[in-house]
């Protein structure tokens, strides 16, 4: 099972170390093997300027030669927490501690929180580009569109000649290597090169409803959740509210189903929501809707709505990220109680576990086409994921924000116990959580996880499962732009139908007997033209080679 070794590693280290200590000393992280991303990256600091056929020989030097103070602009998003005592990245202690080691100053630009995505468009569609930005997954087609488009510019010959640190932590694993190329292998982007982390959600229960309720065991087998729906259905409550498309993973996977791509247990592509297993969980779900286990009201209700109800007792089961469920069941003064992946029979393998496949987060920071000194701007965004960059990233300003104790990096109080603000903004200001970065796992450096003993055994609960792996979930393949547009027309129509369907399967609106015929209406709508541009763009990712070393 991909990691497994590895992770069991984390979360002993994570465990057995003290609640405040992070990764091992000397601003470096325990790494599993050579080939992770973390070991990949250079560790040199001297100054060299090779062609970019020689990328490997070439090492950075901060701050970099020929910026003298060069002003770089950058559109970015200023996430709510740091809204909260900052109002421009530039007064972040973090950043200007980066400016001071790279030698180039940033001219934020921010976009209003919540409207990112549009002010982006707006951005582009002006032609009045900044230098650098972060357009995350805001850009139509991804940033190799943004490349094809002209308004970005391909970072391949850049990096490999200005990007050393980036160049070698892509090209020590092959999973970091296909992600960060597009189909056609060139570098649009940098972003959050991350190693497997536990999951974040888990099904959640109350624990005075269990004693309430005479429920002894924690559930594991879905026969055994089905006994405590009906002994909440007996209380008046609802077993759980599903999200609003009813596509629940944390069930469907018992039965090797879920909705969207993923690949059969041959390892081929396939269509989720006309295979079998997903045919098994709808009539499971509409047995469930059926017997009145299920929130009727789950397709209207946001998740704040559902929250409320479970903590109002309204429904007795909640899924949510175990650290949110933490600060939620303490504001209400209850207790909670995390569960392990619903089975259909005790140690059953899964194979759709989704929190170890995607190596890169969509973070994506590219330079745009208005950059006048690319060069620079590339050099610059290679700083964090130098040794030191990164670890100014991760964990802020040594001898501010941490510290050495008993050989181990440690936050100080003044990111754990700041009287101006909180740890999810410390996250965001005293280092930075969200950035192109190589990242070390929050269970060894996130503020609110490190500094909770109780929230950071949540998190790692169940997470070296020796049953679960993921091998059937389809990794992020890359499309070429006219793959993309054809895909995206058949599948737009195909998902409408889709997941209309589902709902009736689910509500009982149309009876699962007509599964045959909605299986053909499936077909008919061109879905094989689909699953064929699906499985090239598989091929082309399995057969994408690292680059010679």
């Amino acid at each position: 099972m991909k990691n497994r070794k590895w992770l069991a590693g984390m979360l002993a280290l994570a465990l057995a170390a003290s609640p405040l200590a992070g990764c091992a000393g000397g601003g470096e992280k325990p790494s599993p093997a050579s080939s992770s991303p973390q070991s990949a990256a250079s560790s040199s600091q001297e100054s060299s300027a090779p062609a970019a056929s020689e990328a490997e020989t070439f090492v950075s030097t901060y701050p970099i030669p020929g910026a003298d103070g060069m002003t770089l602009s950058f559109w970015r998003s200023l996430p709510p927490a740091a809204a909260k005592v900052i109002t421009n990245y530039a007064e972040a202690e973090v950043y200007q501690e980066i400016m001071k080691n790279t030698g180039v100053n940033l001219e934020f630009l921010h976009p209003t929180a919540g409207q990112e995505k549009a002010q982006f468009n707006l951005l582009v569609a002006s032609g009045d580009l900044p230098d650098i930005v972060m357009q995350q997954n805001f850009y139509t087609g991804g940033p190799a569109a943004s490349v094809a488009d002209g308004v970005c510019i391909d970072l391949t010959p850049y990096v490999q000649q200005y990007a050393p640190d980036f160049y070698k932590a892509i090209t020590g694993d092959e999973a970091v290597y296909r992600e960060a190329t597009d189909a056609d292998g060139k570098i649009s982007a940098m972003g959050l090169i991350k190693d497997r982390m536990p999951p974040f959600n888990r099904l959640t229960v109350r624990k005075d409803v269990m004693q309430e309720l005479g429920i002894e065991k924690i559930p594991e087998t879905i026969a055994e959740y089905e006994a405590a729906f009906e002994k909440m259905k007996a209380a008046g409550m609802y077993g759980f509210s599903p999200v609003k498309n009813a596509y629940v993973l944390m069930f469907s996977r018992a039965f090797d189903a879920k909705g969207g791509w993923h690949l059969d247990a041959g390892g081929k592509p396939v269509y989720g929501q006309i295979q079998e297993g997903f045919k098994e969980y709808l009539e499971l779900m509409n047995r469930w809707y059926d017997s009145g286990y299920l929130s009727p009201d789950f397709m209207s209700v946001n998740d704040e709505d559902k929250a409320a109800e479970f903590a109002s007792k309204k429904t007795g089961f909640l899924i949510q990220a175990s650290g949110i469920a933490l600060t939620r069941a303490r504001a209400g003064k209850y207790e909670i109680e995390t569960l392990p992946y619903p089975r259909r029979e005790p140690g059953q393998d899964l194979h759709m576990e989704e929190v170890s496949v995607n190596k890169i987060e969509e973070h994506w920071t590219s330079v745009t086409t208005a950059c006048k000194h690319p060069e620079i701007a590339v050099q610059f965004l290679n700083y964090t994921y130098t040794p030191e960059g990164a670890s100014l990233a991760n964990w802020g300003i040594e001898g501010l924000s941490w510290e050495m104790k008993d050989g181990k990096k440690t936050f100080t109080d003044h990111v754990l116990h700041n009287p101006e603000y909180d740890g999810v903004t410390a996250q965001q200001i005293c280092k930075l959580h969200q950035i192109a970065k190589l990242a070390e796992p929050d269970i060894l450096c996130g503020v609110n996880v490190v500094s909770d003993p109780e929230a950071l055994e949540m998190r790692v609960k169940y997470a070296d499962d020796p049953h679960s792996d993921d091998s059937m979930i389809l990794p992020p393949i890359q499309l070429t732009q006219e793959q993309n547009s054809e895909r995206a027309k058949i599948m737009n129509e195909v998902n409408t139908y889709v997941d209309e369907m589902v709902l009736k399967f689910i509500t009982g609106t149309a009876p699962l007997s007509d599964w045959d015929s909605y299986v053909q209406q499936v077909q008919s709508m061109n879905l094989d033209r689909a699953l064929e541009i699906t499985q090239a763009a598989y091929d082309a990712y399995l057969q994408k080679a690292l680059p010679p070393q």
